[in-house]
């Protein structure tokens, strides 16, 4: 090896080494949640009276920070990244004309791949600012909310069934919100395990996800989550969690046979599908046999009771005073 070939094979490496500092430096997103005072949904730097709002946690489907003072935060950015505001008590965020809450920003650079049906658009470079607008919003200690599992409608056909079959009969439906039931994965432990240092000990905890965790005398094929996730929360007093999937309402009390160590049985409920698998409307199907849930006379801390066949219609109270674990009839 020649000295000029060593001088050349130095200066590449250092070249390579400012050029990946300087990419890990640009992988970062940063923004601000504030108060939108005129409810325009932009926060202009110069506009006077708009102040940053503090301690209000944002997250990028993993990390979790929480605001500064003047309402800045600052996450890792990856691309195919959701950045959300998570709403805090007492505020909301804008919605779109469908009435669905714009709380955050899709970052994927070059879209969704090809596909028939029109997914995310290129969104590009990150913007040098991604902000967050909320407004005040009084919010009951008492509310519900419907729940929704497996919508997955294939085509026009399918959508009239969930019409109407479901949606129809919950127009003007006394609730405060509506959710479709997720996924659980790595990522959802991960931002979990992240969520919960800020999340009170002493407030209750409701998880919601598509496959259930337990179903059977026969363990779910999904252990490793399962056994995951109840380390992260069974020594918290108040949680409970929904899922979906099936064609049948089960409310389980899990214990140590389903793998949760926390003082007192768990409870996680079933949640019929809205749609069966050919689109036809769902029916109340009685669980499998043998079926055998394990069950415990812990109380549930909601009251929960069928909407319409199929959705669930939840009211959630805050504990009685009397005793934490019952709460008030409404």
């Amino acid at each position: 090896m020649s000295p000029p070939f060593l001088r050349f094979f130095a200066c590449l490496l250092l070249l390579l080494a400012a050029a990946t500092a300087t990419a890990t430096a640009a992988a970062a997103a940063s923004g601000f949640v504030f108060h939108d005072l005129n409810d325009n949904k932009r926060r202009e730097p110069g506009e006077p009276g708009e102040p940053g709002l503090p301690g209000v946690l944002v997250s990028n489907q993993i990390e979790v920070t929480k605001t500064a003072s003047d309402g800045s935060w600052s996450l890792p950015a990856r691309d195919d990244t959701i950045f959300f505001v998570i709403k805090p008590r007492g505020w909301m965020p804008p919605v779109n004309p469908r009435q669905l809450p714009q709380f955050f920003y899709i970052h994927k650079p070059l879209g969704s791949p090809p596909s028939r049906f029109p997914g995310v658009r290129p969104a590009g470079p990150l913007p040098p600012s991604i902000d967050f607008p909320l407004r005040p919003r009084p919010e009951p200690p008492r509310f519900r909310a419907i729940f929704f599992g497996d919508t997955q409608s294939r085509d026009l056909r399918e959508l009239d069934y969930m019409a109407r079959d479901s949606v129809r009969e919950l127009i003007g439906a006394d609730a405060s919100f509506g959710v479709t039931l997720g996924e659980l994965g790595t990522r959802q432990l991960a931002f979990l395990e992240n969520l919960l240092p800020h999340f009170p000990e002493d407030q209750l905890l409701v998880l919601m996800m598509h496959i259930p965790l337990f179903a059977s005398d026969s363990p779910a094929e999904r252990t490793a989550d399962r056994h995951a996730l109840f380390r992260l929360i069974e020594n918290r007093p108040y949680t409970m969690s929904i899922a979906g999937h099936t064609h049948w309402h089960a409310h389980l009390f899990l214990d140590r046979r389903a793998g949760w160590n926390g003082p007192r049985p768990r409870h996680h409920l079933v949640n019929v599908t809205a749609l069966i698998m050919r689109g036809e409307p769902a029916r109340h199907i009685p669980p499998p046999q043998p079926q055998k849930p394990v069950h415990s006379c812990f109380p549930s801390p909601m009251h929960l009771r069928p909407c319409c066949g199929h959705p669930w219609l939840l009211a959630h109270s805050r504990f009685s005073d009397s005793n934490p674990s019952l709460p008030k009839e409404p």
